[in-house]
């Protein structure tokens, strides 16, 4: 297990949902998430090195309805290197496994 995941947290990553890739912005304290022309941002509470919660914020999507401003995601992040993050949350009950990796700012335009 990697217990230097702030270390690692930042920067920009990456993830498909429903075949549509995600660019994910990250600081220590923030979650900015790029999906598509909307975008979702979240604050980041750490909990320990490698689990936190994401609250949600706001979002420029019109109207958004799966997640209320407030709502909370625990993240546990399994494994992290500069490459690739793999992660489980729990949100509303539900554990789902994710993976991202990680962005160079040459792939951003993707």
């Amino acid at each position: 297990l990697n217990n230097h995941c702030k270390q690692l947290f930042e920067g920009s990553w990456s993830y498909e949902v429903k075949g549509q890739k995600v660019l994910v912005e990250r600081t220590l304290k923030k979650t900015i998430e790029h999906i598509g022309k909307y975008s979702f941002e979240y604050d980041n509470i750490w909990i320990n090195d490698c689990e936190y919660n994401i609250i949600f914020r706001k979002t420029t999507r019109p109207p958004y309805t799966l997640q209320k401003p407030g709502e909370v995601i625990l993240v546990n992040i399994m494994q992290i290197d500069n490459e690739r993050m793999r992660y489980k949350t729990l949100y509303k009950g539900n554990e789902a496994p994710g993976e991202m990796v990680r962005v160079n700012q040459a792939d951003k335009s993707l």
